[in-house]
């Protein structure tokens, strides 16, 4: 009887909800698309559970607009009720959702966005990144220029902030 009860209990076992938040339209949305297709077959190929309970999966397209995905995100803590947001991909995005998903409670879960100022100072016990730091390949390049010998550098990068990480961390290891 303890076997059947427990076994039932497990099977009303609510859904883990997860929030997906990619870009999904425009150019970028092929960088979405991937994230999307290589969470949905994790999921599948756990047989659709997560820790034994059913996984709910809900999609956002962030449209790469810090502003709309700023309000997509809302809708899936407020609405949806996610505890998990996975994405995004984009930096600037990571910014614009970084509080309301941490403050939320939920954990934030970055495939690819690393910001490097969420590392430091800014850190929260919500937030993890599955990919690296946005200035980490940059500062081995500028710690490899300065090994070399190199006097000058001229850096150019774009202006959000995977740039201005970008330059952050070749300047920090080439004097």
């Amino acid at each position: 009887a303890v076997c059947v009860a427990a076994g039932t209990a497990q099977a009303a076992a609510p859904p883990v909800k997860i929030g997906l938040l990619v870009t999904l339209s425009g150019p970028a949305a092929v960088l979405g698309t991937q994230a999307r297709d290589g969470l949905e077959l994790a999921i599948a190929e756990h047989g659709g559970l997560f820790a034994g309970r059913p996984v709910q999966l809900v999609i956002a397209d962030d449209e790469l607009k810090p502003e709309v995905a700023v309000s997509r995100v809302r809708r899936l803590l407020q609405s949806d009720h996610v505890r998990f947001v996975v994405g995004p991909i984009f930096s600037n995005v990571l910014a614009a959702i970084f509080r309301p998903v941490t403050r939320s409670g939920a954990i934030l879960i970055s495939p690819n966005a690393g910001s490097s100022v969420f590392a430091g100072k800014q850190c929260s016990p919500n937030f993890f990144v599955t990919s690296y730091e946005n200035d980490q390949v940059h500062a081995v390049l500028g710690e490899y220029a300065q090994s070399q010998g190199y006097k000058r550098a001229f850096l150019i990068a774009p202006n959000y902030q995977a740039g201005r990480d970008s330059i952050a961390g070749f300047k920090s290891r080439f004097k």
